[in-house]
């Protein structure tokens, strides 16, 4: 799925046409929907220089190593179309996205994801102002996680999406889309997470202790729907 709508994206890019044109069109757009499900798991955990992995990581931190959770996500964009043609429209848009997300356990375990993301979009045309487009970025992601007792705070990493969607133009500036993505925001690190935790047993354990653990965030599959205005 993801090579696929790579492939039509630089394919959209591709084509050529008598009537193309290289311009600047500015554009904002807001977006909300539902992250229906993010896949979460612990990779590994660091102190003062010894790795845990697999059977030595449960053994240190327990068995609930990995997390489903669902929630919602917000964001903004600006962009321009840079390149247009009798077929099709080029954009590219720096993004922000904001997820809420926690899981289904009695004691939920709360997320808050935020990304930023450098975008390339392709819009098809139809001829109609229904406009089928296909996008993919990447960016840089930051990550707060809570359990209600102890929080961890600062968790980074990379960050990429592949998506599509369908745009309904209601004016020549102002349009509604329907879109899908699939979010990665990989192998998130943080340094020192159970530092300063408040936890009495957790602070004996680890403060003045150099210590960090991954966590791989993936698997987000973002339903979203999209205003936005061309200038």
């Amino acid at each position: 799925m993801k090579k696929y709508l790579l492939t039509s994206l630089l394919a959209v890019f591709a084509v050529s046409s008598a009537n193309a044109a290289v311009g600047f069109d500015p554009y904002v757009t807001v977006r909300g929907g539902y992250d229906i499900q993010t896949n979460m798991s612990v990779e590994s955990f660091t102190r003062e220089s010894m790795e845990l992995k697999g059977d030595q990581l449960k053994a240190f931190l327990g068995n609930d190593l990995e997390w489903e959770t669902s929630g919602f996500m917000v964001g903004g964009a600006v962009g321009a179309t840079f390149f247009t043609s009798d077929y099709f429209n080029a954009r590219a848009e720096l993004e922000y996205i904001y997820n809420g997300l926690q899981t289904d356990d009695a004691e939920p375990l709360e997320i808050f994801n935020h990304t930023a993301l450098f975008n390339l979009a392709g819009d098809i045309k139809t001829g109609t102002p229904i406009t089928p487009y296909v996008t993919a970025g990447i960016g840089y992601g930051w990550t707060n996680v809570s359990d209600g007792d102890v929080d961890l705070t600062g968790g980074t990493g990379m960050a990429w999406q592949v998506g599509a969607g369908i745009a309904y133009n209601v004016t020549d500036a102002f349009a509604i889309d329907l879109g899908y993505r699939y979010l990665n925001n990989g192998t998130i690190n943080f340094e020192n997470p159970f530092a300063d935790s408040g936890d009495p047993m957790l602070d004996t354990t680890f403060d003045n202790k150099e210590h960090s653990m991954d966590i791989a965030v993936d698997g987000s599959h973002q339903v979203y729907l999209g205003l936005r205005y061309t200038f």
